[in-house]
C-alpha cells in the first residue's frame, strides 16, 4: 500500500487534481456497483456463478457516470455539438437496455439499469444547460452527485456490516462521533493559516484538495485485499 500510495501521488501530480479526481470518482462508482450487487444478494454471494450478461450490465452505471463526467465538464467541447451529446446518450441507453437492462428492470432484479438511465438523462439536461453554467456551478453539480452516491454507499456499507457482525462500533452513535471529530479537524485545518503546525501536518490528510487521493487509496486497498487474501491462503 505504501508503493500504491506513492504511485497515486505521482499520478495526481502528472494528471492534475481535476482529472485525477474525476477518474477517482468514476473508479468509485465501480466499487459502489459491486457493493450494491453484494448487498442485494447476488448469485456470486450465494456461491453461484454469475451470468456474463449480468456481469456486463452491472457496470452500466459506471459507463453512464463516465459519460456524465465527460459531458458535464465539456470534454472535447461536446456541449457545442448537440447532435453528438443527444446521439451518444440515446445510443448508450438503448445499448444498455438491449444487453440485459430491460430484462432486469422488467423482472425487478435490481435497480442498476435505472440508475444508469438516470445518469444518461442528466447528461442531456446538464449538457444542454452547460452554456449557462459557471465553473463553480458545474463543480457543485458534480460534487452533489458524488456526495449523494457516497452517503448512500457508506451508510449501506455500515448497515450491511452491522447486520452481519453486530459490531457496536458500526452503530449510529460511534459513526456520528467519528464524523464530528473529523469535520471539526477539517474545519480547523481550513480555517487555520498555512504556516500553522496543525495545517502543515493535517492538510495532506484532511485538506479538500487531497480528499480524492485518499478515496483512491481506499479503492486500491479494497481491490488489493482479495488478491492478498488469496496469496496468504495459498501460502498457508
Amino acid at each position: 500500500m505504501v508503493v500504491v500510495l506513492g504511485l497515486l501521488v505521482a499520478l495526481r501530480a502528472l494528471l492534475g487534481v481535476a482529472l485525477f479526481s474525476a477518474l477517482a470518482w468514476i473508479w468509485f462508482v465501480g466499487h459502489f456497483v459491486k457493493a450494491e450487487v453484494v448487498f442485494s444478494g447476488s448469485p456470486a454471494k450465494a456461491g453461484l456463478p454469475k451470468p456474463l450478461i449480468d456481469r456486463i450490465s452491472s457496470y452500466q452505471p459506471v459507463v453512464s457516470f463516465g459519460w456524465l463526467s465527460l459531458v458535464l465538464f465539456n470534454v472535447a467541447h461536446i456541449q457545442e455539438h448537440r447532435w453528438m451529446l443527444f446521439a451518444g446518450s440515446l445510443f448508450l441507453g438503448a445499448f444498455m437496455l438491449i444487453i440485459g437492462g430491460w430484462r432486469q428492470l422488467a423482472k425487478g432484479e435490481n435497480k442498476l439499469p435505472a440508475v444508469a438511465l438516470f445518469f444518461l438523462g442528466e447528461s442531456k439536461v446538464w449538457g444542454t444547460y452547460g452554456a449557462y453554467m459557471t465553473p463553480a456551478f458545474r463543480n457543485g453539480v458534480y460534487v452533489f452527485h458524488v456526495a449523494g452516491a457516497s452517503f448512500f454507499h457508506y451508510l449501506g456499507s455500515h448497515a450491511y456490516g452491522r447486520e452481519r457482525t453486530h459490531d457496536r462500533w458500526l452503530g449510529i452513535a460511534p459513526i456520528l462521533a467519528v464524523n464530528v471529530v473529523l469535520v471539526t479537524l477539517g474545519w480547523a485545518v481550513a480555517a487555520g493559516r498555512p504556516e500553522e503546525l496543525l495545517s502543515l501536518v493535517l492538510t495532506p490528510v484532511l485538506g479538500v484538495g487531497w480528499f480524492t487521493l485518499w478515496v483512491a487509496v481506499h479503492l486500491a486497498a479494497s481491490d488489493i485485499l482479495p488478491v492478498w487474501k488469496q496469496i496468504a491462503s495459498s501460502r498457508a
